[in-house]
């Protein structure tokens, strides 16, 4: 079947979108310093900040004596801009997290560049290592302020910003970047330091999460999607008999826009069965749905789901443009209600899907598990 008979002028504009939120994911990686400078701007409009440590350890640097654990991690971090070694350490963190989580590479656009010489070729990677080191020098300076510390840090987790494997990945960075400095003082001064921010940070996390299934679809969505979906089955058992039509259109989707080649018979019957899966979805998400907690709730149900998206090694991102495609092919000349609408709700469906995929692999990432991913 050639591509072009699969898109249909509905299908070209779903997907005209969705390329160019793709082609902009670097851009959308740098302009996480922007929501993160904006929290930590707002936050020092609250309160009274006290003077940067920076300026501390200028004008007295006999006090380092006195510091707490979290205190002397920052005068370190202090002592590596000084020598311009921050953004070495940061580099060697995300490459180790690469190199060493292949998880983590589905979440990034420079993800699948996990050799070294690539990686560090790619424009991508750099613009997000400068985004993390801005986001570690603004939570250093809250150091002195444990709750407002706290807040910053849940305010980044929220976006997605920092995940458990960074703590590891980091002293290991420390130890290899400033090995002269990385006495056992100052890894347990480190180790003080991530295990302060990382609930804070596991806690922004869950809490986007929640909040975002919670309220990503009201009654009203519901009811309309509900009703549309019931209309598209019926007129599709009419036609055929049963939904397999529908499972094609989603499999010709994943086909095109999935990259990997050639496509060997069991990847082909992975996309088969996830297509197939996806449209079971739906009905899902719908039983799913409560009046209260919206889609909160949702998560256990996909585990099997998410488990084989994740083995074709495709990014999120990825698979959510691949959906939107699959729906709107679905969709178009068996609806009746106003078009505009109708994709706005299914590109909803198609995003929910993606949020699930990125929670379950952030979730098992933290249990250790390894994904399959060298079986295709």
């Amino acid at each position: 079947m050639h591509h072009g008979n699969l898109i249909h002028p509905l299908v070209e504009e779903v997907l005209a979108n969705a390329l160019t939120m793709v082609n902009q994911s670097a851009a959308d990686e740098l302009n996480q310093i922007n929501a993160v400078t904006q929290i930590s701007n707002q936050m020092k409009k609250e309160g009274d900040m006290k003077k940067s440590i920076l300026q501390n350890n200028e004008n007295d640097t006999e006090e380092r004596g006195s510091f707490n654990d979290l205190q002397q991690a920052r005068c370190h971090w202090i002592q590596l801009d000084k020598l311009d070694l921050q953004l070495k350490v940061i580099q060697s963190t995300i490459a180790y997290v690469i190199e060493n989580f292949e998880s983590m590479r589905l979440l990034w656009s420079f993800g699948k560049n996990y050799e070294k010489e690539k990686l560090y070729n790619d424009q991508r990677f750099h613009d997000y290592c400068t985004c993390f080191q801005t986001a570690l020098k603004m939570i250093m300076e809250f150091v002195d302020e444990p709750r407002d510390m706290c807040k910053l840090i849940r305010n980044i987790g929220a976006r997605h910003f920092f995940y458990n494997v960074m703590c590891k990945s980091m002293m290991t960075a420390l130890c290899e970047v400033a090995t002269d400095d990385m006495n056992e003082k100052q890894m347990q001064c480190w180790h003080a330091f991530f295990d302060e921010i990382q609930k804070a940070f596991n806690d922004g996390l869950a809490n986007q999460r929640q909040n975002y299934l919670q309220k990503c679809m009201s009654k009203k969505e519901m009811k309309i999607l509900k009703t549309i979906w019931r209309q598209i089955q019926t007129k599709y058992m009419k036609e055929d008999g049963n939904l397999t039509k529908c499972n094609a259109l989603m499999y010709e989707a994943l086909q095109y826009h999935c990259e990997k080649i050639p496509k060997t018979k069991k990847y082909i019957r992975k996309l088969k069965e996830i297509a197939h899966q996806s449209i079971d979805a739906v009905d899902k998400i719908i039983d799913a749905y409560d009046s209260t907690c919206g889609l909160a709730e949702l998560n256990d149900r996909f585990d099997s789901y998410c488990y084989l998206c994740c083995t074709l090694g495709e990014s999120p991102r990825t698979l959510w443009i691949a959906f939107n495609t699959g729906f709107a092919n679905i969709i178009t000349t068996k609806v009746d209600e106003d078009r505009i609408w109708v994709k706005q709700i299914w590109c909803k469906i198609a995003r929910i899907l993606e949020q699930v995929i990125k929670e379950f692999i952030v979730s098992n990432l933290c249990n250790k598990q390894k994904l399959e991913w060298n079986e295709i």
